[in-house]
């Protein structure tokens, strides 16, 4: 819960929009409490789909459940770019 609400203030300061801890907590029970790029169940944090830098909403639709590796390996790319780096270098 206080990841939620930590990531909704900084991005509500970047970008407006918002999601709710509940919210996101129904997010991370949808993907079984696994990252949503590798599958691994390690802590999770929001990632946008398409990053606040890249004009993505902060709405729960842009937000998929990341670990920290996935999320700092994705950067700022979209997650269907990110998905197809994955697919070329899985490491």
């Amino acid at each position: 819960m206080r990841i939620a609400v930590h990531h909704r203030r900084r991005a509500r300061e970047a970008a407006g929009g918002s999601f709710s801890a509940a919210e996101w907590l129904a997010l991370v029970a949808e993907y079984h409490h696994c990252c949503g790029y590798c599958g691994l169940a390690r802590p999770l944090q929001p990632d946008h789909r398409t990053p606040l830098k890249r004009g993505g909403p902060n709405l729960i639709a842009n937000i998929i459940p990341a670990c920290g590796p996935c999320n700092r390996r994705k950067g700022t790319l979209t997650e269907e770019e990110f998905r197809r780096r994955i697919a070329r270098d899985p490491t």
